[in-house]
């Protein structure tokens, strides 16, 4: 298991630090990579690391402000450019809206993906588990 920061300045981006994003690397585990928030300029990150975009398979969004999800109709695109790989599906968590916040934009942007995305909402006052698998738990 490995955690790498993507970003880091919170909601003032820099030229030394992104907005927020990490990945928690699971390759050994579970052969997948996790993201936790999305923030603007993470596909660029991404693409300047060792990432494989398709590998990422849960993204958990922890809350809706911008420099928590700007990033993802962008990191969802590139995702799907990975032409030579086979495309693997996506599940997103986050709170009530994250949804209509994602398919509004790949809507009004006319992108189209070559894989499936499954959203799972919750609200934000009432935050306790929201994932558990044989291995790992995310609250």
């Amino acid at each position: 298991m490995q955690l790498q920061f993507l970003g880091t300045g919170a909601g003032q981006p820099s030229k030394a630090r992104n907005v927020s994003s990490l990945v928690l690397k699971l390759l050994d585990e579970i052969n997948e990579i996790w993201m936790f928030d999305c923030g603007e300029g993470t596909q660029n990150r991404i693409l300047e690391t060792a990432i494989r975009p398709r590998k990422i398979r849960k993204i958990f969004i922890t809350h809706l402000h911008g420099d928590h999800i700007f990033g993802l109709p962008g990191f969802l695109a590139t995702r799907s450019f990975q032409a030579n790989e086979k495309q693997t599906d996506l599940e997103i968590y986050g709170p009530v809206g994250i949804k209509s916040f994602v398919m509004t934009s790949l809507r009004v942007s006319g992108s189209r993906l070559p894989y499936r995305i499954r959203f799972h909402e919750f609200d934000e006052k009432s935050l306790g588990k929201i994932l558990e698998t044989d291995k790992f738990t995310v609250y």
